[in-house]
């Protein structure tokens, strides 16, 4: 197992979702933690576009469905 392996977080306060790595024992980021909320979201995004699957999840006692839908093309 990697020492120090990659955690995603998504931060409470400015709603920014970090890479970076974790100290396992300590259960804190260490290093530099990289902003990577766009690539994050678009990863997800195609994830469930190509698997055609839906992710189901509770946040705050609350049970949330992320979906991706493909909209018509503007021509």
């Amino acid at each position: 197992m990697t020492k120090n392996p990659m955690k995603v977080v998504c931060s409470l306060l400015t709603n920014v979702i970090y890479a970076s790595r974790v100290n396992v024992e300590k259960g804190m980021m260490v290093g530099n933690k990289e902003d990577v909320t766009d690539s994050a979201v678009s990863a997800v995004g195609i994830y469930l576009y190509k698997s055609k699957n839906d992710i189901l999840f509770e946040v705050d006692g609350k049970k949330l469905r992320l979906t991706v839908v493909e909209e018509p093309a503007n021509d």
